[in-house]
């Protein structure tokens, strides 16, 4: 097929199929007629050899490239590579029109992805090279993402009326009570990159978000400061990410956090990589004392590219809590799995399932025993790229959580949608 055998001739990128046999000396291909632009002669050829829809459509975009219309060949590879998305020269050749027409972000991803899908360690060190040349062509941009958000329970309160303890049962007040409402959120984001010496990269992030309710009282707003200092080498990957930021609760300050994030990655072969994450952090509550404290978190996720459209992400992780107040004390186990397509149409689904058990070590306040959680939640989301407005594109998630404690506080369910629209600038 005319994708497959590009790969004979190497950089060159072209075609070498039409070239076997008795017949290539005796007339021209599509490629050769495409580099002598006779267009007509292409396209007659790819009719004698009955070619595939792809093969078409490969060659269509050949052809906008060579008339130097750019729009229209960035649109015939995106389709073929929703098609298949497992083909690396038609995304080589997307990535580099996408970086001439100056979209800087979309480029980005294309390179990020050939890091991944590419065997050839040579033509990796190629795609750091030009993701290197984009961040110096654009150091520094903005995004911005707004949606509404639905939720069965805002607060994560509970559905018990009643808190049963050793000296007798206690109503709970409604503030503790799972509260119903729709939220608008909203996030804007700056970054600035620099190039280092030895091919690292560090970028610095500002972000800050709110959601508003129609309840004032369970308004939230944040920001937040890091700094990634990151390399990408021979498939082998690290990252490390100090933080600050602070949280509002209804106007008030709710907790300050210091945080630090490490991350190793090897790509173990071309559809599978594996990643080691760390995290530590510390919380300052100013209004609970009991949660203030270091928490630990260390997990593994695996990622298979099962064929040319779905992947499967495999993770697991221990987490640590070591609060101020004893009762608050845990050592948590999350296994979770997440699955993605991408549709021929545009439309990119994804399904993730995770459980995670917490025993705390300490009793709880006016109990005989600890705390014991057992969280389970299941998510799903939809995207289409092809469907935006004014450059953005509308995105839609939901989450369902069952949260099972026994102590009744803890003890809550919670149906969360996310509808809204997202832009890089």
């Amino acid at each position: 097929m005319l994708i497959r055998t590009l790969f004979c001739l190497g950089k060159a990128l072209f075609f070498c199929a039409w070239a076997l046999g008795p017949a290539a000396a005796q007339a021209p291909g599509p490629l050769e007629l495409i580099q002598t632009g006779d267009f007509d002669g292409a396209r007659a050829a790819l009719d004698a050899t009955n070619a595939t829809p792809l093969d078409r459509r490969f060659a269509e975009a050949l052809i906008a490239r060579a008339e130097g219309d750019r729009p229209r060949a960035i649109a015939q590879l995106r389709e073929i590579l929703r098609v298949r998305p497992d083909l690396v020269t038609p995304r080589r050749i997307l990535a580099s029109l996408l970086a001439q027409d100056e979209q800087y972000e979309a480029a980005e991803f294309q390179y990020r992805q050939l890091v991944d899908l590419d065997p050839n360690t040579a033509n990796r060190a190629g795609y750091n090279r030009a993701l290197r040349t984009l961040f110096s062509r654009k150091p520094f941009g903005f995004t911005a993402s707004g949606s509404i958000v639905p939720s069965t329970n805002i607060n994560r309160g509970t559905g018990t009326d009643i808190f049963p303890t050793d000296f007798g049962d206690f109503i709970i007040d409604e503030d503790n009570l799972g509260q119903t409402g729709v939220g608008l959120s909203l996030n804007l984001g700056a970054f600035r990159r620099f190039e280092l010496p030895g091919g690292q990269r560090m970028q610095l992030d500002a972000k800050t978000g709110l959601i508003l309710y129609d309840k004032a009282q369970f308004n939230q707003h944040s920001f937040t400061l890091s700094a990634t200092l990151s390399d990408t080498k021979d498939g082998k990957s690290w990252a490390v990410t100090p933080e600050l930021s602070r949280a509002y609760l209804a106007g008030e300050r709710y907790y300050d956090r210091v945080a630090v994030s490490l991350a190793r990655g090897w790509t173990l072969n071309p559809k599978t990589a594996l990643i080691l994450r760390g995290r530590a952090e510390y919380r300052d509550y100013t209004t609970s004392a009991t949660l203030t404290g270091p928490r630990y978190e260390f997990g593994a996720e695996l990622r298979r590219r099962l064929d040319a459209r779905p992947s499967l992400t495999g993770r697991l992780a221990y987490k640590i809590g070591t609060t101020d107040s004893p009762a608050f004390h845990y050592d948590g186990v999350e296994i979770g799995a997440r699955a993605t397509r991408a549709f021929e149409n545009g439309i990119q689904l994804g399904v993730g399932l995770s459980y995670e058990t917490r025993p705390y070590r300490g009793n709880f306040t006016g109990l005989t025993f600890a705390r014991q959680d057992n969280i389970t939640a299941l998510d799903f989301s939809v995207f289409n790229d092809r469907w935006t407005f004014q450059g953005a594109a509308p995105t839609y998630s939901c989450k369902l959580t069952w949260a099972q404690s026994n102590v009744a506080f803890y003890d809550y369910n919670v149906q969360e949608c996310s509808i809204g629209f997202t832009r890089n600038y």
